[in-house]
């Protein structure tokens, strides 16, 4: 059986996401890459859809690059283009109206944008290791967890609820 990672699809985000980030670091000093690959990876074990794995890919690319919606529709269609965008802050706004419409987007969201958004934060709390950072994103993680659970979550339900199990060990580990 072929992995859904080798999906054309799928390839085509990869390729596509890591353009777009090809000259952003993540905060640990690595290609900002490694983020969307790990967290597409994290969605690929959950589920078969190319769909998925490739918003999984592209989930950064709205928020922190200059995509925008009506590119993402047309190379990857409608459906990649609106779990996008759901799952992306819009950082013109205040801080904290853009996480409470994140929030409120997420509450109502399919089961798909659930189990991206909690494979992103995984990724997130595995890789960081600033304390003072850390400190600010349990707690920011912490308050957005219960949304990831609210609603349908459809056949992604287990794998929601081992992700977020495996944020909760996370956050309670001791941080040196």
């Amino acid at each position: 059986m072929q992995s859904v990672l080798n999906h054309h699809l799928v390839k085509k985000a990869a390729k596509f996401a890591k353009e777009k980030h090809k000259y952003q670091k993540r905060r640990t000093g690595g290609p900002y890459f490694t983020h969307p690959q790990a967290v597409a990876r994290s969605v690929a074990k959950w589920t078969r859809d190319p769909n998925v794995v490739t918003v999984a890919y592209l989930h950064d690319v709205i928020e922190d690059t200059g995509c925008d919606y009506e590119d993402l529709e047309s190379r990857f269609g409608k459906k990649v283009a609106d779990y996008v965008a759901m799952l992306s802050r819009d950082f013109r706004k205040p801080k904290k109206e853009s996480l409470k419409e994140f929030r409120r987007t997420l509450k109502k969201a399919p089961g798909e944008v659930k189990l991206i958004t909690a494979a992103d934060i995984h990724h997130n709390v595995i890789s960081f290791a600033d304390p003072d950072f850390m400190r600010e994103y349990f707690k920011k993680t912490r308050d957005t967890l219960p949304y990831l659970k609210a609603g349908n979550l459809g056949k992604y339900k287990k794998a929601i609820e081992f992700l977020i199990q495996r944020i909760h060990d996370q956050i309670k580990k001791p941080r040196t």
